[in-house]
């Protein structure tokens, strides 16, 4: 998750949310969270991966300011949704 801390540094000024979830209860998430300085929402004992149709962890979406998915895929093996997002948001300065 470290390449998502530093996305989130990175675009968060420009309007970039980044919120994880996991089916984990929300003690060992929390301490996940803090150990790894992680800034950004997390979501405990959620149950999306039907809802989402989420095949693989990890699995990360990308929607538009509409709320349209317009990247789907692992994060940290594809990084072609990071330009997506930089696309996306309002220039910064």
């Amino acid at each position: 998750m470290p390449h998502l801390v530093q996305v989130q540094r990175e675009l968060e000024p420009r309007g970039l949310r980044i919120l994880a979830v996991s089916e984990e209860e929300p003690g060992p998430v929390a301490a996940a969270a803090e150990r790894l300085g992680l800034g950004f929402a997390l979501g405990a004992r959620t149950r999306s991966r039907e809802a989402w149709r989420v095949q693989a962890w990890p699995t990360a979406f990308l929607l538009d300011p509409e709320g349209r998915v317009v990247w789907a895929g692992n994060p940290a093996a594809d990084g072609s949704w990071v330009q997506r997002a930089r696309d996306l948001l309002p220039s910064g300065g």
